[in-house]
């Protein structure tokens, strides 16, 4: 089985400043909350597993053996892949053409958000794997492209 690393919320060296205009970004995108992929349950109510079609698929993409989980379970929710999805992505080095590469199907939203303290902008793309809005990847990038920092969103009562 192979070692995931923990994928943290911010990697870049930024101001206090900067945080705080990508946490009022969070807000501004109408997000619930934003919490690690490991917690929160209540948003399974409002969702249901993976098509049989789709893990299989998924697995085949981020390369999870058949005997590995979430490729070996027989009922998948669309946040069992995320800890592989998130390691596929280097934050400061992956760009958004990376990302796209492998979940450009998935993609709900885009949007083009405020400017950094520096005064370049950044963008925010949710992917969602299972299409029914209850849970999504979500990536901040740069301008330039490159992923400002990763993570998992859950959306409680909402579809």
């Amino acid at each position: 089985m192979r070692a995931l690393r923990q994928t943290k919320i911010i990697s870049l060296p930024m101001c206090g400043c900067t945080l705080l205009l990508l946490l009022a970004a969070v807000s501004f995108v109408g997000i619930i909350w934003v919490t690690d992929y490991r917690q929160g349950i209540r948003w399974k109510s409002t969702t249901t597993p993976l098509p049989e079609n789709e893990v299989q698929e998924l697995c085949i993409k981020l390369d999870i053996s058949v005997n590995e989980k979430p490729c070996s379970s027989t009922t998948v929710f669309a946040d069992e892949f995320y800890p592989f999805i998130l390691d596929q992505f280097e934050e400061g080095q992956a760009s958004f053409s990376d990302v796209e590469n492998l979940l450009a199907e998935y993609q709900w939203e885009y949007e083009i958000a405020g400017p950094l303290a520096d005064g370049s902008y950044y963008f925010v793309v949710s992917y969602d794997l299972r299409g029914d809005r209850a849970t999504a990847l979500l990536f901040f990038f740069h301008e330039e492209n490159e992923i400002l920092f990763q993570t998992a969103k859950f959306y409680e009562g909402i579809n």
